[in-house]
């Protein structure tokens, strides 16, 4: 299997992300759903991800 720099990086993320929630994946997504709500601006739905033109 080839090694993708992307990846790695987002599996980074989430295990540096997990750590920061003791471990606890519940407060993760906690933590998460409370992020969607407080920054709107940042999330998109998935009809406006549909509508997102290809980068490929």
């Amino acid at each position: 299997m080839t090694n993708d720099p992307i990846v790695e990086e987002v599996r980074n993320i989430r295990k540096k992300m997990l750590a920061e929630h003791g471990g606890d994946i519940d407060k993760l997504i906690d933590y998460l759903k409370e992020k969607e709500m407080t920054e709107k601006e940042r999330v998109i739905s998935i009809d406006e991800f549909k509508n997102v033109p290809s980068l490929i």
